[in-house]
């Protein structure tokens, strides 16, 4: 009798351990080459509440893109309530767009409830104001017959930022990579006062543009 109580005992302590850090082990499996984190990093932080998944998955989104993301700066900032993934991604988008955003004031954007996304956009629209307004002012009408020219990139599009067509700045999206000033593109399509572009290897025929930003 006491053997059998002590094997249920065991059984269940067995069954505790396997659904409570199940999780850390699968996510351990799945990243354990590419993130860096270890099984017994994993069950540690469970027991204080993180999600495995999503120090898992922020570790790999960072180190794929090559952003500054300490594992004890996610499992912090996820534990205080932040959307690291969001914030990740800010992160990503503000050192490919030139703009001052790191990841840890990205986390606190988001514990406040703010779109990190909208910081990026502001401080870009700071750097380039007068472009910036200017294609604010863009009449869509006016736009659509651009369709298939070749133009000069102004403001970095990583993937947002401004063109000039016929010294018009306008919004652009780059469908094939980052484009940096001074870069040529086509326009493939536009939509509302936004073109969609994409990065020519070489300048061939295009039409002359100043660039603004030197």
């Amino acid at each position: 009798m006491t053997t059998s109580i002590g094997v249920l005992i065991a059984l269940i302590v067995v069954m505790f351990y396997i659904l409570y850090f199940g999780r850390c082990f699968r996510w351990w499996l799945l990243g354990r080459a590419r993130s860096g984190v270890g099984l017994f990093r994993l069950m540690k932080a469970r027991v204080y509440g993180a999600d495995p998944q999503i120090l898992v998955e922020a570790r790999l989104l960072a180190r794929a893109a090559g952003v500054s993301a300490p594992l004890d700066t996610i499992e912090t900032q996820h534990l205080a309530g932040a959307d690291v993934m969001r914030a990740l991604a800010a992160t990503i988008a503000a050192s490919r767009t030139g703009v001052s955003l790191d990841f840890g004031e990205a986390c606190l954007h988001t514990r406040t409830n703010r779109n990190p996304l909208d910081v990026i956009q502001e401080r870009l629209r700071n750097q380039h104001r007068d472009l910036w307004e200017a294609a604010e002012q863009a009449d869509p009408k006016h736009i659509v017959e651009h369709i298939g020219e070749r133009v000069s990139v102004a403001c970095r599009v990583a993937p947002v930022g401004i063109i000039l067509v016929d010294e018009q700045p306008l919004f652009a999206v780059s469908t094939n990579g980052i484009l940096e000033p001074g870069a040529h593109a086509q326009i493939v399509d536009i939509r509302g006062t936004v073109a969609f572009v994409q990065s020519l290897a070489a300048p061939g025929k295009d039409r002359k543009r100043a660039n603004p930003l030197g």
